[in-house]
């Protein structure tokens, strides 16, 4: 368990005293899926919902599946140190499953993010000012961008379709198919998934870069294989969730600077590889709103910053930080550390749940 338990224990017994600040705070928009003023917390728990913390593996299969037809792939001196391998990477993963609000458009019934870390990263080092996107994360996967703000100017599309199956009562199942994988529509939240592996022909591991294929841009790259489109599934409720991804990538070998979105690297050497990501995880209950799970489709009692706390066994990843922005729908406001006393005192006064 990272983070503060004795700032999550003081939160937790002023919970009765704090609440009536969400409930009295005029510039709270409750048609939004922001969370209210009085919850201070990184960008990464902004919106109302179930937050998850766990770990993902990774594990890349160069040449295997369907791309042990991509041609060269038999060739003996090609790659010769990563054939019949394969190769796993871990790591530290929060993923939020949240509530839609009226900025959203599409028929997704709830918002998904996924965020990978190094194992152990420490979340108290995040700068709060910065939003989801731009956070040191290793990789992220958004079904639509994440806001920090709304002024009812604009929606935000769908970046991947969520498909729930029938059902009366958690879990719940989603599932996805990423047909638009690598359009222009996903440029801003497609990102290179990174990795360590043996170097093609040497004998050094080296650093990879790896980018899903999807049918909406393979066939105009000349291949002469036809790769499945990548796949998701979620299973989650009020406790535990599971996320598995299974597609195909196109790996980069040795990358000088780290690639952002589609912009591939220059590099002599590109493989084809089948790729699965697999992450378990329990609820951060801290930073989670209660999920019903009596119903047919997803939906949050909003608990963070009401008096209507019901706390989920889990466990809590803290990711505070230091920043100005400050607003119930526009941000939140991050307080730095300060001694225990003083915190109490400032916990009464300004009932901030942290």
């Amino acid at each position: 368990m990272r983070g503060s338990q004795v700032a999550r224990a003081i939160a937790l017994g002023l919970a009765s005293t704090t609440a009536f600040a969400a409930v009295n705070d005029a510039t709270y928009d409750s048609s939004l899926n922001f969370r209210p003023d009085n919850v201070t917390s990184s960008d990464l728990y902004h919106w109302v919902g179930s937050y998850y913390n766990g770990s993902t593996t990774i594990e890349i299969e160069p040449f295997g599946g369907i791309a042990a037809q991509e041609e060269g792939t038999n060739d003996a001196t090609w790659c010769p140190n990563l054939k019949d391998k394969t190769y796993s990477t871990k790591f530290d993963t929060i993923l939020g499953l949240t509530e839609r609000s009226k900025y959203n458009a599409g028929n997704n019934p709830l918002n998904a993010f996924l965020t990978l870390w190094d194992v152990g990263y420490n979340f108290s080092s995040l700068n709060a000012s910065q939003g989801i996107t731009d956070l040191p994360w290793d990789w992220a996967l958004f079904s639509s961008l994440p806001l920090d703000s709304y002024n009812g100017s604009f929606t935000e599309p769908d970046i991947f379709n969520l498909t729930l199956a029938e059902t009366t009562k958690a879990p719940y199942n989603l599932s996805s198919t990423f047909t638009q994988y690598g359009s222009e529509s996903t440029f801003d939240t497609t990102f290179p998934i990174l990795f360590n592996m043996t170097s093609c022909n040497g004998t050094q591991d080296i650093d990879w870069s790896g980018y899903m294929i999807s049918n909406y841009y393979w066939p105009s790259t000349g291949s002469n294989v036809s790769y499945p489109d990548p796949t998701l599934d979620i299973v989650f409720d009020s406790k535990t969730a599971k996320l598995t991804i299974n597609g195909y990538i196109q790996a980069v070998e040795g990358c000088e600077e780290k690639p952002t979105n589609q912009d591939f690297c220059e590099a002599d050497t590109i493989i084809e590889a089948k790729m699965t990501v697999t992450f378990e995880g329990t609820i951060d209950s801290y930073h989670s709103d209660e999920l019903e799970t009596a119903s047919s489709k997803p939906a949050w009692i909003k608990t963070v910053g009401f008096n209507n706390i019901t706390q989920t066994s889990g466990n809590s990843t803290s990711g505070s930080g230091n920043s100005d922005k400050k607003n119930g729908s526009n941000g939140h406001q991050y307080p730095g550390a300060f001694p225990l006393v003083a915190s109490l005192a400032v916990l009464l006064a300004s009932s901030l749940y942290i």
